[in-house]
């Protein structure tokens, strides 16, 4: 809208110049045959015609030679020298035509021209326009591009003040009212900008860029996508070369969640620039954003092939790869990436998740360190950083962390979860009930929530608090196992273990073959004495899982509670063939065989304890030379 000076400029100012040349087409001057002076200015303006400046530059030269008081001559060849772009000399020849003739506003105007469009000099060009504009109050030109000097250094009262001028010399001027429009944009003054553009469109109906402007303003100030479309379709329609008008308006489409139309209007600019690279990226990222991602991968790989060091594209890449779970192909890009822009956080981020996916969670903690040292107001970077940190079992710093995340968005769920089991795993129960607390005002429903608030109460020792939690996560999920299994642990915890075999009896009602409940209720039965019950509950589980080491262990203890040592030591005896380092089976063995009076036997139980338990050794050995045997019972 207001640039700065660049090639488009040049160009403009160009093409005033030749428009001078075409408006002067009557400035010949007539004079006596053997005035040579004027006969040589006559050729020259005929050289300007015919586009042959270097000849039209010979021809002053000679009239000036001949007559060097004449402003015109100097006006002229300062044209021809700016069209070649020997703009010092251009710059030479107006000043002489001003010095031979003060008020010259044709020359200040021009000067003022060569000051903005090519010298970048808008403070010079200010004071020549309003110079011209004294010696030439009427004429709009002048006023016109006073107003955009104006604009250029952020003088837009001034600005408009002076463009207001120029479209009261000729109304009729649809760029006049175009500028007039940007320069409202840059005070914020959006009705009066839409209505800007709307004058200019009326004198210019295929007026493009003003559809276009009006498209950004109604989008981006006025947050109105409808309104967008309307106009940026009109862009297109009048002027569908601008590549941006494309991007434009399949953003406002995405706005209006017309994910189908901004899909056709990317492609039709990739087939209108099939070698743009951006247009595929734009259309990969909305693909990526839509959750189409295969379809994203295909298109962004063309983006990368047009630009290699397309970061956008290689960013979008990264995003599909980890949606697709193909991490190591989103570790390239993500490195890509990072290797084009080093402080894009995002990217480090990405490749953080991509190292975590892959177990690689030291890699991943750093990442996503890097990606907070870049920009530390992203809540998600904390939050996934507590995460790696939990996987790492550093519960610690996997809670300071969320701790930031809430900090940074108080409204953050998945820290708040987070950090309760952070603090459960700590020991930090207290911490763990605030946390779930305020888990339970955002998520009522929740099942999870009320769980880990139970585990919190549990952990503080208010047991009939917990199993009011355990019970109310079981309503909302009433086939979740582990449920029942902290429900009866927490009924065991009160002593009521009648209670706690009713509620693990409940849950094989939903899952009769998961042998961990069966396991339980050996464990149960065994502490109320009811051996027989646990055998049954032993050998059930040891049925459904045939390698479940400890259902074979509990089963021994109840075995030896019966008094059948032989299938005592048969239970520990695989328990030790099933997991050979299971040291407290080497133990009770020992203490079965002691039971039998087979001090051998026991003794060999002791040597193997020794390279495994000390502590366990030492006691067996006691036992073995008649200082009390006490076998190792199992509790939950």
């Amino acid at each position: 809208m207001l640039c700065s000076v660049n090639q488009k400029a040049k160009m403009h100012f160009e093409s005033i110049l030749r428009k001078v040349i075409r408006d002067g087409r009557n400035n010949t001057l007539q004079s006596k045959s053997y005035d040579y002076a004027f006969v040589h200015y006559n050729v020259g303006l005929r050289y300007l015609e015919l586009n042959q400046f270097e000849d039209a530059i010979k021809s002053f030269k000679q009239a000036i030679v001949c007559n060097n008081k004449e402003s015109q001559f100097y006006f002229y060849i300062g044209i021809a020298y700016a069209i070649l772009g020997s703009h010092n000399e251009a710059r030479e020849s107006w000043i002489k035509a001003i010095n031979i003739k003060f008020d010259y506003s044709e020359a200040l105007y021009l000067l003022g021209l060569l000051y903005y469009y090519v010298l970048g000099l808008y403070s010079e060009s200010i004071k020549l326009f309003k110079q011209a504009i004294l010696y030439s109050p009427l004429n709009k030109d002048v006023h016109y591009h006073l107003g955009v000097a104006y604009g250029i250094i952020g003088r837009y009262c001034d600005a408009i003040d002076s463009c207001s001028r120029a479209i009261q010399n000729n109304i009729a001027d649809a760029e006049i009212y175009y500028y007039i429009g940007t320069v409202y944009l840059m005070l914020n003054k959006n009705e009066l900008a839409i209505s800007s553009f709307r004058e200019a469109i009326l004198l210019r109906s295929d007026y493009g860029e003003a559809y276009y402007l009006m498209g950004l303003t109604y989008y981006y100030k006025m947050h109105n996508a409808e309104k967008a479309v309307d106009a940026y379709r009109l862009s297109l329609h009048y002027d569908p070369n601008i590549v941006d008008e494309y991007y434009a308006l399949a953003q406002a489409y995405i706005k209006l969640e017309k994910n189908t139309e901004a899909i056709e209007i990317l492609r039709s600019a990739i087939r209108r620039y099939p070698l743009n690279s951006k247009s595929y990226e734009i259309l990969g990222e909305l693909l990526v954003a839509i959750g189409q991602y295969e379809d994203a991968r295909i298109v962004l790989v063309e983006a990368i092939k047009i630009n290699q060091k397309n970061s956008k594209a290689h960013f979008a890449l990264g995003r599909a790869h980890n949606e697709l779970a193909c991490y190591e192909q989103a570790l390239e890009s993500f490195n890509m990436v990072i290797n084009l822009s080093p402080l894009h956080a995002d990217a480090y981020f990405g490749r953080g998740y991509a190292n975590n996916e892959l177990g690689f969670i030291p890699e991943a903690i750093d990442s996503y360190r890097q990606a907070i040292g870049i920009n530390p107001k992203v809540p998600e970077y904390y939050y996934n950083l507590g995460l790696s940190y939990g996987l790492a079992g550093n519960y610690k710093e996997a809670n300071k962390v969320c701790a930031q995340a809430i900090t940074l968005n108080p409204e953050y769920y998945e820290a708040f979860y987070l950090r309760s089991i952070a603090c459960n795993e700590l020991g930090y129960y207290q911490e763990s009930l605030d946390m779930c607390s305020r888990l339970v005002e955002m998520k009522p429903e929740n099942a999870d929530n009320y769980f880990n608030l139970g585990i919190a109460q549990e952990g503080l020792g208010h047991y009939a608090e917990a199993i009011e939690m355990f019970k109310k996560a079981l309503e909302l999920r009433p086939n979740d196992l582990s449920l029942y299994y902290f429900l009866g642990l927490a009924y065991n915890h009160i002593g009521n273990k009648p209670k706690t075999i009713e509620i693990y009896k409940q849950a094989l009602t939903i899952n009769p073959k998961n042998a961990n409940i069966y396991y339980l209720l050996s464990i149960i039965y065994n502490e109320l004495g009811l051996y027989k019950e646990s055998v049954a509950a032993a050998k059930e589980s040891i049925r459904l899982n045939p390698h479940y080491a400890h259902a074979y262990f509990n089963l021994g203890i109840a075995y030896d509670e019966l008094g059948d040592y032989e299938c005592a030591v048969q239970a520990y005896s695989k328990v030790i063939n099933i997991d050979p380092g299971y040291a407290k089976a080497y133990y009770n063995l020992g203490i079965t065989y002691i039971l039998q009076c087979n001090r051998k036997l026991a003794i060999e139980q002791y040597l193997i304890l020794k390279s495994m338990d000390t502590r366990l050794a030492n006691k067996l050995f006691n036992c073995i030379y008649n200082k009390g045997a006490r076998r190792i019972d199992v509790n939950i």
